[in-house]
């Protein structure tokens, strides 16, 4: 670092003291293009390059400005007699201000716009006429957005596929959005992946009726090899729905999966920490056996003693019938022991 320095500051007192005055003013006249030109192109890279014909005729300007500017400072070096013998300054100076007037007169070419100068009022008509562009595409957008139509499909033909679906629909109509919900519990066979629902997104609402109302309840047909061939078609068009709320409930419907996946993620987590420490503690109650048995010591002081409770012979009915047949016997034996007694007084 130090050395770069002192190399810098060598160069900077060489040329300070060995250069001529009228060089040092066209270098500094040199160095103020350069900076133009840097300014002009990050100014380009950061806001834009509207209108793009000044862009090129100010970065045109400068870059042919630079090279005059070098040839005038070659041509009117001191060092460099020998080469440029017989060519006195006045002449360079006056070849560089004809090419300075010839490389203006081509950039004042690129400032024409339809035959005239470029003014604010042309910028601003055209930023104008931008807006109004963007405007009139976002109508349009709307627009073909409610004279679209949507049909629902409840089923799919087994073996279709949104690019099978979009080959049969587009016979009938113009579509521009298909959506399959596909069938995650279905296997992958030689048919395809099969689709459970399906909406189909048409250009025009009245050819979105006309669709569902003439494929509703009839066969699918095709080639008779088909497994759709004896499938029928069941479809509605829906009224008053778009494609915009599809997508709103297809992502909410994610969202609400996403948030379920995490829940169960949560309690899978839960119940695994739960385990290793339940295994943990178990390792260490064996431990502290192992250690207690090895002192000759008795583990069973150590260990909570559950005495189960003695189970109960039978079952609540045979105890109730047995209660029964004791009463019974009360009873009988206390009528016959009365007639007993009644004979002895006699």
């Amino acid at each position: 670092m130090v050395e770069a320095i002192n190399i810098l500051t060598k160069l900077y007192n060489d040329y300070t003291k060995t250069t001529p005055n009228f060089l040092k003013l066209i270098d500094a006249y040199m160095f103020y293009i350069l900076l133009t030109g840097v300014f002009q192109f990050g100014y380009c890279l950061l806001v834009g390059t509207f209108p793009f014909n000044a862009f090129l005729a100010g970065f045109a300007s400068t870059v042919g400005s630079f090279i005059l500017a070098a040839c005038l400072r070659i041509q009117v070096n001191p060092e460099n007699q020998k080469e440029f013998n017989g060519i006195n300054r006045e002449r360079v100076f006056a070849d560089f201000i004809f090419g300075h007037l010839v490389l203006h007169l081509v950039v004042f070419n690129f400032l024409v716009i339809r035959d005239k100068l470029l003014t604010i009022e042309d910028i601003e008509r055209e930023l104008a006429e931008e807006d109004n562009g963007t405007t009139q595409k976002e109508l349009n957008a709307e627009e073909r957005q409610r004279r679209s139509g949507v049909v629902y499909f409840p089923t799919i033909p087994p073996g279709f596929t949104v690019s099978r679906m979009r080959e049969e629909l587009s016979k009938l109509a113009e579509i521009k959005r298909i959506y399959l919900k596909q069938n995650r519990k279905a296997k992958k066979g030689p048919s395809g992946t099969r689709y459970t629902e399906g909406w189909v997104e048409f250009v025009s609402k009245r050819k979105a009726k006309q669709v569902a109302e003439m494929l509703c309840g009839n066969m699918v047909l095709g080639k008779r090899t088909s497994m759709a061939y004896d499938c029928i078609w069941t479809c509605k068009y829906l009224h008053g729905f778009k494609w915009v709320h599809l997508m709103e409930q297809l992502v909410y419907e994610q969202r609400v999966e996403d948030q379920r996946l995490r829940a169960e993620l949560r309690n899978v987590k839960k119940q695994a920490e739960f385990f290793a420490d339940q295994v943990e503690k178990g390792s260490r109650i064996k431990r502290l056996e192992e250690k207690v048995l090895k002192k000759g010591g008795l583990w069973e002081k150590y260990c909570r003693q559950v005495e189960q409770r003695k189970s109960i012979h039978g079952n609540k009915k045979s105890q109730n019938v047995s209660a029964d047949n004791d009463d019974k016997d009360d009873l009988m034996k206390m009528i016959f022991d009365a007639k007993s007694d009644e004979e002895e007084s006699d």
